[in-house]
């Protein structure tokens, strides 16, 4: 009995492993898993902000980017207005016919911007199908190989297809607003 008690305070007071020496138990695995997985992110993120700080502190390609998208941007919304302004011009006097049969200004407005977000997605359409037939297209070039188009892109670019058809159509619709549906059956 008192060889227990003895083998028992023994084991009682036995110094700990240093945490080096300690036997992993499945329990922590999951947790030093983890810790690695942070560790990692942190690094990776850290290098990918410091390549784009290179980039913008040292070239001039980001500077060169934004002013191609931006002249993108402008360019496409003067031909798209252009396009509506045009395209309401040769139908002005049907709009002044809906006006003259009691259609409302904002049932009018709603015709032009369903056309315009009508136009702008088959647009988008067409082109994002473009983008993605070269990419498939140019899978084995080298140069190319690693380009993808992420999700975020393609639904970025959406929204500015779609704020540059509405933002053009504007234009049409003020020519249609001040429209008297009389001067239609004058002429």
């Amino acid at each position: 009995m008192k060889l227990r008690g003895v083998l028992s305070l023994w084991r009682r007071r036995r110094p700990q492993r240093p945490a080096s020496r300690r036997p992993l138990r499945h329990s922590q695995l999951p947790r030093i898993l983890l810790r690695i997985y942070f560790a990692a992110g942190v690094l990776l993120g850290l290098l990918v902000i410091g390549t784009i700080g290179f980039y913008l502190a040292n070239t001039g390609i980001p500077v060169n980017f934004g002013i191609t998208i931006v002249l993108a941007v402008l360019i496409g919304m003067v031909v798209a207005g252009q396009t509506f302004y045009l395209f309401t011009l040769e139908n002005l006097k049907q709009y002044g016919v809906l006006k003259a049969i009691g259609v409302s200004d904002g049932r009018i407005v709603a015709m032009i911007l369903l056309q315009a977000c009508v136009v702008g997605l088959i647009g988008y359409g067409l082109g994002m199908g473009l983008v993605a037939a070269f990419f498939e297209v140019m899978l084995g070039y080298l140069p190319v190989r690693g380009i993808v188009v992420q999700p975020v892109a393609a639904l970025a670019t959406g929204v500015v297809v779609l704020a540059i058809v509405t933002l053009a159509s504007l234009l049409s619709v003020r020519r249609v607003l001040v429209l008297e549906p009389a001067a239609v059956f004058r002429g």
